[in-house]
């Protein structure tokens, strides 16, 4: 064998335990935070990250002490494919294991809105089925969750089917009604009284920030052919929305309804549908990568959510 030969194969003479701890040091951020989902010591972890760099012969993560870690450029255009060869180990382990109890893990991505009511039946309901599994969330926007999907950060996504990437495959699992959020007391929230939304656009808005919903509120406008109204305030957070609105600070565009009325200071919200033909419904969908191939854990769980998806759309 050539010098540059056997190079070439202790170079690639790695563990899938150390690709596990890098991947894991460069999604949580420091050595410590991933120790600590690991179940394993920070001195471990770093061991093993400094023995992967010298096998790659390159560094992948910039390590501070009390400023986490970060990906150096090369780092970042590894990282998708240390995702992908632990993906690849585990639907091996799955495969194996056919007729078995179900193992292994999967990754859910989903619209944070939709997270209150979708996330903790759905892994209740799968955990009762599959105890052994382990079953991760994140709740961000549908941009974010696109590209963890595409870098194989997350198996599905859950999410509304505004804007979604041709890159991905999905299924309906129902659809939701586009309404209107109110402060108790406001004229719309009379339900003897239309809600008319050219009114209501001249009313201070309270927008809940993201690129999906900032896609849905320019096709409605568009859609209606009415001047749309001035954002006076804007969040993340579909619960700060709510408590803004409870306020009165303005009024808001929502497809959740919330089982409880009031918001997190216990002020009255109200949810109103607009009129039917006004602006069509929004599909929810569970997506994944098209090229992927879901492990058994992830098929499992995404035939469960495609199974039951009327009890998880409300």
């Amino acid at each position: 064998m050539t010098t540059s030969g056997r190079a070439a194969l202790g170079a690639a003479d790695f563990s899938l335990r150390q690709l596990q701890y890098f991947v894991t040091t460069a999604e949580e951020g420091s050595v410590t935070a991933a120790a600590e989902l690991l179940y394993v010591s920070p001195t471990a972890v770093s061991l093993s990250l400094t023995q992967l760099e010298k096998l790659l012969g390159t560094e992948l993560l910039i390590r501070r002490r009390a400023h986490g870690a970060a990906l150096t450029p090369l780092g970042e255009s590894l990282l998708p494919h240390a995702r992908a060869v632990l993906a690849a180990a585990s639907r091996l382990v799955d495969e194996v294991g056919v007729g078995g109890e179900l193992r292994g893990s999967v990754a859910v991505g989903c619209f944070p809105s939709m997270g209150p009511t979708m996330l903790p039946t759905i892994i209740h309901t799968f955990l009762v089925d599959h105890p052994a599994v382990r079953v991760r969330f994140n709740e961000d926007h549908s941009d974010r969750l696109e590209t963890d999907a595409q870098t194989g950060r997350i198996d599905l996504l859950l999410s509304y089917d505004i804007g979604l990437s041709d890159d991905l495959e999905k299924t309906a699992l129902g659809q939701l009604r586009v309404g209107v959020l109110l402060p108790a007391g406001h004229w719309a929230a009379d339900p003897l009284v239309d809600v008319d939304l050219a009114r209501l656009a001249r009313e201070p808005y309270v927008a809940l920030q993201s690129q999906t919903s900032d896609a849905h509120f320019t096709r409605i406008w568009r859609t209606t052919g009415i001047t749309p109204p001035e954002v006076r305030y804007s969040s993340e957070n579909f619960e700060t929305v709510r408590s803004m609105v409870g306020r009165g600070l303005g009024w808001s565009i929502t497809m959740q309804r919330p089982r409880s009325p009031l918001s997190h200071e216990g002020l009255a919200v109200v949810t109103r549908d607009l009129p039917d033909g006004i602006v069509d419904p929004v599909d929810v969908v569970v997506a994944w990568r098209a090229s992927a191939t879901l492990s058994r854990p992830a098929r499992a769980l995404r035939d469960m959510i495609v199974r039951d998806g009327s009890r998880y759309v409300s």
